[in-house]
């Protein structure tokens, strides 16, 4: 079975023209549908489902890959078995782990660190400091969470556990 020829595909995300070329035509548009351009930082955020350290999973023929490296090699090429894509610039220039622009993007050999996932805000808008901060376990995994949304969860919860008899 011969591949798919490469197709040159030319979409419009928040009024910005981007054009690449891609070598897979199947599921074409539904992956464009999962980016959102950021006109701050000419971010590809990716708006699908995510590991716990921020990267974009996609799935295709029961196989995970990471958004980032799969967009990597459809727009630029494909990547040596052992190389590594890092986000090279500064949080105030980019996203991070969800950003899959492939300007964004450069090829390592070694497996630096990745700096930790920075969320600035909670999405309910409260700004994430470090007295505003909390971290949880859940699933054996840290998970940070606001201070502020954390208290009105639990104000809620109990005011609904109150409300059944079930609260001591």
């Amino acid at each position: 079975m011969t591949p798919p020829p490469p197709i040159s595909y030319r979409f419009t995300l928040h009024r910005q023209t981007l054009s690449y070329t891609f070598t897979m035509a199947a599921g074409l548009k539904q992956l464009l549908s999962l980016i959102r351009v950021l006109p701050k930082t000419d971010c590809w955020e990716f708006k699908g489902a995510r590991d716990a350290y921020g990267y974009g999973r996609i799935y295709s023929e029961n196989k995970e890959l990471k958004a980032h490296r799969y967009f990597y090699e459809q727009c630029e090429s494909p990547l040596a078995s052992g190389a590594y894509l890092q986000h090279f610039l500064p949080p105030e220039k980019c996203i991070g782990h969800a950003c899959c622009n492939p300007d964004h993007l450069r090829i390592s050999s070694s497996p630096k660190a990745a700096p930790p996932l920075q969320i600035e805000r909670c999405p309910k808008g409260h700004p994430m400091t470090p007295e505003n901060t909390v971290i949880e376990k859940r699933k054996g995994r840290p998970k940070t969470r606001c201070r502020k949304c954390r208290q009105e969860s639990w104000r809620r919860n109990s005011a609904r556990r109150s409300a059944m008899g079930k609260h001591t």
